[in-house]
């Protein structure tokens, strides 16, 4: 009997020291969680269909802290590219898109700032899987360079 007590008294205590921590990081939330989720649940809410799978619908889109520009082809903007020249399309996931930092942060802004002469196209999309980048990389092909000899 003197055990059961022990036991139930240990697993009130954890449960009480897990709940008080649970309270204080939702009020104080030092590490910006609540943040961040509110802002992925924006983005799912954003997404529509395509033919890559999906991505956020083109338009103007202000987060927590961070804003982003989706261009009519589901890009996002890359600041300092140029339209002219060579063009470069950096495909892959929510690190190439840049989730949680403004269009002028993303890397693929930081690679159009180094290589001035050439265009970035930013087509990356967050929780994007590798069936995603192939599709990304096939409308790409079809979209940007039919009817050219590059293939």
């Amino acid at each position: 009997m003197c055990v059961r007590r022990a036991v139930v008294a240990v697993c009130l205590s954890i449960l009480t020291t897990v709940g008080s921590l649970e309270f204080g990081l939702r009020i104080a939330d030092p590490f910006g969680a609540l943040r961040y989720f509110g802002d992925l649940r924006a983005v799912y809410a954003a997404y529509r269909e395509d033919a890559r799978g999906y991505a956020l619908a083109p338009g103007d889109y202000t987060f927590s802290n961070w804003q982003a520009v989706i261009l009519p082809d589901t890009t996002r903007r890359v600041p300092d590219t140029n339209v002219t020249g060579c063009t470069i399309a950096l495909v892959g996931d929510s690190v190439t898109f840049g989730l949680g930092v403004s269009d002028t942060d993303t890397w693929a802004n930081l690679v159009a700032h180094e290589l001035p002469d050439v265009h970035i196209v930013n087509a990356g999309v967050h929780a994007y899987n590798v069936w995603n980048v192939e599709a990304t990389i096939r409308e790409f092909r079809i979209v940007r360079f039919s009817g050219s000899s590059r293939q």
